[in-house]
C-alpha cells in the first residue's frame, strides 16, 4: 500500500512537471528506474507489457520519432500504477 501511494506520489509529480521528464530519453530512463525498484512486485504480465512498451520506445527513439516514444513510454509509466 505505502509503495503505491509513494508510486502515485511520484506520478503525480511527474504530470505536474513536465520539466521531470521532457524527453522521451528522460522518460525511458524513468521506466528503467521504475522497472529496477519496482519491477519485482508486478504481475509478469504487466512487467512483460512494460517491457514491450519500453523496447518499442527506445526503438522509436533510435529512429528519430520522438512524438511515438514518449507515447509508449507514458503508456509504459501508466501501467506501474495497476
Amino acid at each position: 500500500m505505502t509503495k503505491r501511494l509513494i508510486l502515485a506520489a511520484a506520478f503525480s509529480a511527474l504530470f505536474v512537471s513536465p520539466a521531470l521528464a521532457e524527453t522521451c530519453e528522460d522518460q525511458l530512463v524513468l521506466v528503467d528506474d521504475l522497472m529496477a525498484t519496482e519491477g519485482s512486485t508486478l504481475d509478469a504480465e504487466v512487467k512483460n507489457e512494460i517491457i514491450a512498451l519500453r523496447n518499442s520506445a527506445k526503438t522509436d527513439l533510435t529512429y528519430g520519432d520522438e512524438a511515438e516514444c514518449l507515447e509508449k513510454a507514458e503508456e509504459a509509466l501508466s501501467l506501474f500504477s495497476q
